[in-house]
């Protein structure tokens, strides 16, 4: 676990930096709100910053970015064939690789705006990026740092996904230059990290590169007291589905029968018709960053849930999310997992294993609920300890800039 960055030296000072990514802020995803952060904070260093991504262009679709300052900021977008990401695996596929060309085709027809570019950011989880990335890094000589989230195609067969061995060959084969492009490859934790010195020769390129904020509270939201309601108030934002483990988390809250104590809120794409009819579960429309600050402050505990048979150790953006704002963490996962280890070890939420016993899990739900009401709230106390020593942006910023040096 790396220690809160104390001293910074500001290395991108009149630097321009290239941020490629498959999304940027108005699109309503942790990924999003942290590139956006990144960008500003970046711009706040003094660096020339560049966003290459898919989405909407902020000079033909101005009133969608009116919460969020982007001035600044230059951008390289196209929104072809974006109703395609969310819809299935196979869509999602075509997106990502239709994606890569025409961000390609972008990138060469802008390229004498790239071509005194100093480095590049490739923010993961689209393993495809890597054409257009590497014609950057071409075109100007630049280093590239990948933030790799997600590894892929790895953990599409490590949840069943994925069955088929010749399919995940070719995947595997089209995607593996992800590996072999960047200069320094950031992981999310140190047990991905191990994951991967199995598949690299050249192990020096890699290290832990946790998440940061997807939220700028400082600079963008006021920010109202947390109202206290009678009942608990449980909150999960983001995607659900198998990677996620959505049809154990419907069996175990079917089981959960004290719903007199218990709300919960999921705004999400996916809905779940079986789980709505719960009657103390209800499914909203996702919503833009700049609006969770009020849902969290209005929330008892933040809900996270990974499949229990992923093979990495992911830490979900929105788990940074529900830290920063001191939510205690109620964790559906594997209990060896990196998540699961983190919340245990930092006392700032509960697991709960669906291979463990059903009547222990709802015994230690219901004394978690107890104890987040009380006065002597140490979840939430703990919880704003464990963002400010470990998700910083100040030391993501210190480990990008550290490619400098290698110049």
């Amino acid at each position: 676990m790396k220690p809160k960055c104390s001293e910074y030296k500001n290395k991108f000072y009149k630097k321009s930096v290239c941020i490629i990514s498959d999304c940027f802020i108005p699109t309503r995803n942790s990924a999003s709100g942290m590139i956006y952060n990144l960008s500003r904070s970046l711009l706040k260093e003094g660096a020339l910053v560049t966003c290459i991504h898919s989405g909407q262009n902020p000079e033909k679709k101005q009133s969608h970015f009116k919460n969020y300052d982007i001035s600044g900021i230059n951008f390289i977008t196209t929104n072809f064939l974006d109703s395609f990401r969310n819809k299935n695996i196979v869509s999602r596929f075509f997106f990502e690789i239709c994606l890569s060309l025409i961000l390609s085709i972008k990138v060469i027809r802008f390229y004498k705006q790239l071509q005194n570019n100093d480095i590049v950011i490739w923010y993961g989880p689209s393993a495809f990026l890597w054409l257009p990335a590497f014609l950057i890094k071409k075109i100007s000589n630049a280093p590239i740092y990948y933030i790799l989230r997600d590894i892929f195609p790895d953990w599409l067969k490590s949840i069943g996904l994925i069955k088929n061995n010749t399919l995940f060959k070719i995947l595997h084969f089209l995607s593996h230059p992800q590996y072999l492009i960047p200069n320094k490859i950031g992981v999310e934790s140190p047990e991905n990290l191990k994951l991967l010195k199995q598949k690299l020769r050249k192990k020096s390129k890699l290290e832990v590169l946790y998440n940061w904020p997807s939220i700028n509270s400082k600079e963008l939201f006021i920010l109202k007291k947390r109202k206290e309601y009678s009942k608990i108030r449980a909150v999960y934002t983001g995607n659900f589905g198998s990677a996620q483990d959505a049809n154990n988390v419907l069996k175990f809250l079917n089981k959960f029968t004290d719903n007199k104590i218990l709300k919960i809120i999921f705004y999400s794409k996916n809905i779940y018709p079986k789980l709505d009819k719960i009657n103390y579960v209800s499914f909203k429309k996702t919503v833009q960053e700049n609006e969770l600050p009020n849902i969290f402050h209005s929330s008892n505990c933040g809900i996270v849930s990974l499949n229990r048979n992923l093979f990495s150790s992911n830490i979900p953006g929105k788990f940074v999310s529900y830290t920063q704002f001191g939510l205690p963490i109620l964790c559906f996962a594997n209990k060896k997992s990196k998540i699961s280890r983190l919340i245990n070890e930092n006392e700032c939420g509960i697991v709960i294993d669906y291979k463990d016993d059903i009547g222990i899990n709802i015994e230690k739900i219901k004394s978690f609920f107890k104890k987040i009401k009380s006065n002597n709230n140490i979840y939430s106390k703990n919880s704003k300890i464990l963002h400010e020593k470990l998700f910083d942006i100040i030391q993501v910023k210190k480990q990008i800039g550290s490619l400098f040096d290698d110049i």
